[in-house]
């Protein structure tokens, strides 16, 4: 730029070197040069003026979403702790919604197990109850014993749990509302493949009685059908398999609002552009995962998106742009966590 300027200053001289008549009107220069100046100073101004604009928008713009933030975690809040909380057992919300689609499958009588009925019209044979109950302290064998379907019963329980377990792990611990927690179980229980056999633990062939009438017991599994739970419970080696607080040995344990649910929470929040931006997201993201045939729980990824919005907005974009990117269910859930 000096090299360039200095160019132009020779030039400069030169030309009125070679033209002594060329006069300089001294007042019209120094006007244009106080008209040039003017012109500075205006788009300067201009330009502070804009820059004090924008901080405003700025600053208003940071005033929404501050206000979106308190709106979103209050509602959040109430989920928490408004209204009557309990513990839910979704093992057994979703059995009960298997009962309702399956009930031949499911909706089992102690006749069921064995070769002799028990009860007939709601009476109950006591001397053949007193008798299995004898032949189960002496953990003996008998042929009142239906083991096919003790057997089947076990195979279906071991399959449904490994099902259950891979959409229940991730209710683990959450707070929802019940009517949230009977949605999830319905669209489990239409996933669950009951036709899949898989035999996890080893089952023998030969059953026995154990404790009393109600409890089989076929190779290191046991089968409780006394339904003190209101499900049946299946241990095989120690380890629960099926029952209303555990699915393989994992505990599944989460809290159910008995009258606030995430509806709630999306009606008091659903004005806002986080909830918008977010709700639209994973309607998109829920879509591309179908069509891959990947299951997605959509009310706990609302719920744990919005709670990231309330506590890192870095982070929220960070999730929303892996979810374009269709990264999958398993990952969102554990970096969101």
């Amino acid at each position: 730029m000096i090299e360039k300027a200095f160019i132009f200053s020779l030039l400069a001289a030169s030309i009125a070197l070679a033209s002594p008549e060329v006069k300089v009107n001294k007042s019209t220069e120094s006007t244009k040069a106080k008209s040039t100046e003017k012109s500075k100073q205006k788009s300067i101004t201009r330009e502070k003026s804009k820059e004090k604009g924008f901080g405003k928008t700025i600053r208003a713009e940071k005033g929404i979403r501050e206000a979106e933030r308190k709106e979103i975690s209050k509602a959040l809040e109430r989920l928490k702790s408004e209204g009557i909380t309990i513990e839910v057992s979704l093992p057994t919300l979703v059995f009960m919604e298997l009962s309702k689609k399956y009930p031949s499958v499911f909706q089992k009588t102690i006749n069921d197990f064995y070769t002799v009925s028990l009860s007939e019209n709601g009476i109950i044979n006591l001397t053949r109850i007193e008798y299995l109950n004898s032949v189960a302290k002496a953990q003996t064998t008998t042929d009142y014993i239906n083991t096919k379907a003790v057997i089947d019963y076990i195979k279906t329980l071991m399959s449904i749990s490994s099902q259950i377990l891979s959409h229940a792990k991730i209710i683990n611990g959450e707070t929802l509302g019940i009517d949230d927690f009977n949605e999830i179980a319905k669209d489990i229980a239409e996933k669950v493949n009951i036709k899949k056999k898989k035999e996890i633990f080893p089952i023998s062939n030969r059953c026995i009685l154990v404790s009393d009438y109600q409890h089989f017991r076929c190779g290191t599994c046991t089968l409780d059908v006394s339904n003190s739970s209101g499900i049946p419970v299946l241990s095989c080696s120690g380890i629960k398999v099926f029952s209303p607080d555990s699915l393989l040995g994992y505990s599944i344990r989460a809290t159910a609002n008995t009258i606030y649910s995430m509806k709630d929470v999306e009606n008091e929040v659903k004005s806002t552009e986080t909830y918008r931006a977010i709700s639209n997201a994973v309607e998109k993201y829920v879509r591309r995962m179908e069509r891959k045939g990947i299951s997605v729980n959509k009310t706990l990824l609302k719920k744990l998106l919005l709670e990231r919005a309330v506590k890192d907005t870095k982070g929220l974009d960070l999730i929303l742009t892996k979810m374009k990117e269709e990264e999958k269910p398993e990952t969102l859930f554990r970096l969101l966590r």
